[in-house]
């Protein structure tokens, strides 16, 4: 995860300037990923009855088919819910950055049941996974908002769009369609970055607005170095295994399981496992370029290197059809296929080590059964590189550690949903074939395969910003335009509230002045005076429509008249109503105009029939906004 920030927050919220910027990112970042709800609602719909289905486990088998199920028959509901919960999340963490403070600290952990807990390290599972995954997108982006903000660094639980937030928000959301814990585990287990919502390709265009607006657009290279260098110690995901991490530091782990010695139960530097005096089994060559006497750091022989090239071989062949098997089988039996005497005791125990490594990879529950038959066919090749250097456990910038480590992430990416011709399997099945077919005893093939790898999901990564980013125009102009017709509705419910507007008038302004409204506070920024003037009219045209009160008010009503009907005119040309509804709109609001200036006493009757008519339609209105 990313680091924690020392730097102190800000002492005050961020300027307008600053805050009106953070603001536009956040209506562009939930727009980006609203669009993408509905189709990922049913990609993973689609995954989860593909898993039920593919399953030999009946108790999984249940849950995705439940969770497909909840899926399917409140799918429109989830979608609200996840866009509702983005919303209030976002906003929520928007206040809390401006505020300059640090987001408040969960104190429901302590309460927390094993259900809650298991839940909540699956979300942080799938958010760390969803972190690394946008990498220096979402690096740069924390630097480009701290440095807006005139801070030095933004803490990691500071960013408003970061991933935990989506997480947050699918969580809060699917729980309002399913409360089951078993398919809620399904579901989240189920996804990963490739099977979510965008999130690389939308931190990519928030980055963009930002260096649109000046900020730190020289970072891009410097973000580009540190990936370098951080790939040169990418960290071998097999050897995460409980059973591996049991005793002691490494280097002696390795060691003392290759030499086939006892396992101390103490740590390893300790008095009591000092006396072992056991060789350093991975010295460096001397100057002449020769191992020590003691390392078994040595190259494989021609005659076992020949018969590993045989049986992968074999395997190949063998595997045709079905693949190659999903265990550590063909490991443990490669003594049997082999010479007598071919293996030492340590190389035994070499692969041995290796085959406890691939158990591991092939027990994980994210990696589909393709992806594991791919993996299964690079039991040889590896056996080859660990039997030329032992040093590959240890060494985490080993090249074929480096390949595995990208196969894997690779893999756990793949949308299995989308079956064996998705281009990403498809590259990783070719890079799978030339491990198998090229490598002899020259480990760099596993740095050029990877290199292709990677040069992929770049490129893989660059279609969906560029589509994202064509997209982008059109859904800040979705978005605007909403905002708008949210603002104009507010304008007419304010002004409408009251009842008192005839029937024929109000539903004219909710059909013609609503599209006036949205389209004054559309320009809002650039054309201010529109929005004034359309509210201004409104005004008019509503005051002018209530009964006179004295002379006084008909001779000015009179006078000021011509100039609203002529106004309210002007407006309908803007908007191009035209037609035999207009011209009979406009006689009938002569009508009541006249009616209004005749300033005749009402009666009792007719004051309670008028009485009755206001509550009624206010009734009307009340009910009318409860459903919208």
């Amino acid at each position: 995860m990313r680091g924690l920030s020392t730097s102190p927050p800000a002492p005050s919220a961020a300027p307008a300037r600053q805050a009106a910027l953070l603001h536009k990112l956040s209506q562009i970042a939930l727009a980006l990923a609203k669009r993408q709800i509905d189709s990922f609602r049913f990609q993973l719909g689609d995954a989860l009855l593909h898993f039920s289905e593919s399953t030999d486990r009946p108790v999984e088998e249940k849950a995705s088919f439940d969770a497909h199920h909840h899926l399917k028959k409140k799918g429109d509901a989830f979608c609200i819910a996840f866009e509702s919960r983005l919303d209030t999340l976002s906003a929520a963490a928007l206040r809390t950055l401006e505020r300059g403070r640090a987001a408040d600290a969960d104190l429901a952990l302590a309460t927390e049941d094993f259900d809650q807990a298991q839940h909540r390290v699956l979300q942080d599972e799938l958010s760390d996974a969803l972190e690394q995954h946008a990498g220096d997108t979402l690096h740069l982006l924390d630097l480009r908002v701290a440095a807006l903000l005139g801070r030095d660094a933004l803490d990691a639980d500071s960013n408003p769009w970061r991933p935990q937030i989506f997480v947050q928000a699918f969580c809060q959301a699917w729980a309002s369609i399913d409360d089951g814990a078993a398919s809620r585990r399904a579901t989240l287990r189920l996804l990963n970055p490739r099977l979510f919502l965008p999130l690389p390709a939308l931190y990519g265009a928030l980055n963009a607005v930002l260096v649109e607006n000046g900020v730190l657009p020289e970072l891009q290279a410097q973000a580009l170095a540190r990936t370098r260098q951080r790939e040169k110690a990418m960290p071998f995901a097999a050897t995460t295994s409980p059973a591996v991490r049991l005793r002691g530091a490494r280097y002696h782990r390795v060691r003392d399981f290759l030499l086939g010695a006892p396992a101390p139960d103490t740590k390893p530097g300790n008095a009591d496992t000092d006396h072992l005096n056991l060789p350093d089994l991975f010295s460096e060559p001397d100057a002449n370029g020769k191992l020590q006497t003691n390392t078994i750091s040595v190259a494989v022989g021609p005659r076992l290197f020949t018969s590993l090239t045989r049986l992968q071989r074999q395997l190949e062949e063998g595997g045709s059809e079905g693949g190659a098997p999903a265990s550590a089988s063909v490991l443990r039996h490669i003594k049997e296929g082999l010479p007598e005497g071919v293996l030492t005791r340590v190389d035994e125990n070499t692969i041995e080590l290796l085959a406890r490594i691939f158990d591991v990879m092939f027990e994980a529950a994210d990696l589909p059964a393709p992806v594991k038959s791919l993996l299964g066919r690079m039991q040889i090749p590896l056996v080859k590189a660990a039997l030329m250097d032992r040093k590959f456990f240890l060494d985490a910038g080993h090249p074929a550690r480096r390949f595995m480590d990208q196969l894997v992430a690779c893999s756990v990416a793949w949308d299995a949903a989308s079956g064996e011709q998705d281009p990403l399997f498809q590259a990783l099945r070719h890079a799978v074939d030339r491990i198998t077919t090229e490598f002899d005893q020259k480990t760099a093939l596993f740095d050029q395969v990877r290199a292709g790898l990677v040069a992929f999901v770049a490129s893989e990564e660059r279609e969906a910003e560029a589509a994202l980013a064509k997209a982008m125009p059109a859904a800040q102009r979705a978005e605007r335009l909403h905002q708008a017709e949210l603002a104009a509705q507010a304008d007419l419910d304010e002004r409408l509230a009251s009842g008192a507007v005839p029937q024929f008038v109000e539903r004219f302004l909710e059909t013609h002045w609503f599209r006036i409204l949205t389209l004054g506070h559309n320009l809002r920024e650039k054309k201010p005076e529109v929005l004034v003037r359309a509210r201004n009219s409104l005004d008019d045209l509503i005051r002018s429509l209530q009964p006179c009160t004295d002379a006084e008010d008909r001779r000015m009503r009179l006078s000021r008249l011509p100039a609203i009907v002529a106004d309210v005119n002007a407006w309908l040309n803007a908007i191009k109503w035209d037609g035999p509804e207009r011209a009979t709109f406009m006689a009938r609001l002569a009508e009541r105009h006249a009616a209004a200036l005749s300033h005749k006493p009402e009666g009792g009757n007719t004051r309670v029939q008028a009485a009755v008519t206001l509550a009624r339609r206010l009734d009307e209105r009340s009910t009318h906004a409860a459903r919208r």
